[in-house]
């Protein structure tokens, strides 16, 4: 399968701008108080995105069969037309609207703790996603659980990040 040059050039610029901007977080300040710095998060994104982009650009070199990449994809399920699924489709994007403008709504107005609605949004996000299938919904719960308490251990723990 050949190639786009886009496939390779823009990871290289985005590894780039990356690069950059790692260089540029040596003027944020160093505060007093903190071990880890102002700087940290930022940095840490920066890595993340370098990797990523490595990732990207290592992925383009492995060849896909062009047929089977194109029949996997654009092929309906069997038992739906292409009709049927392109509204689908805008179910899923108008779904994920609703849920998410939901949850930045209740964050607002609500006592709520922060770590309980993210609990709820990402078990009601991840179900939504898998068709509210009843045994998606355990996978759902796990992963709820699963990430909530990363995001306290990372950023209440770790970097001692006030949540709402």
């Amino acid at each position: 399968m050949k190639h786009k040059h886009t496939d390779f050039i823009i990871p290289l610029i985005i590894i780039g701008a990356s690069i950059f901007l790692y260089l540029q977080t040596n003027q944020i300040p160093a505060p007093r108080f903190e071990p880890l710095g102002s700087a940290f998060f930022p940095r840490l994104m920066l890595i993340s995105i370098i990797f990523l982009s490595l990732i990207l650009i290592f992925k383009n070199f492995i060849s896909i069969d062009k047929k089977a990449l194109k029949e996997h994809v654009s092929v309906p399920p069997a038992n739906k037309s292409k009709d049927e699924v392109i509204p689908r489709k805008i179910q899923y994007v108008l779904g994920t609207i609703f849920i998410w403008g939901l949850y930045i709504l209740l964050i607002t107005i609500t006592d709520f703790s922060y770590l309980v609605l993210t609990f709820l949004f990402l078990f009601i996000f991840a179900w939504f996603l898998a068709f509210w299938r009843i045994r998606a919904a355990y996978h759902a719960l796990g992963l709820a659980f699963i990430v909530t308490i990363i995001i306290y251990l990372i950023f209440g723990q770790f970097l001692k990040i006030f949540f709402p």
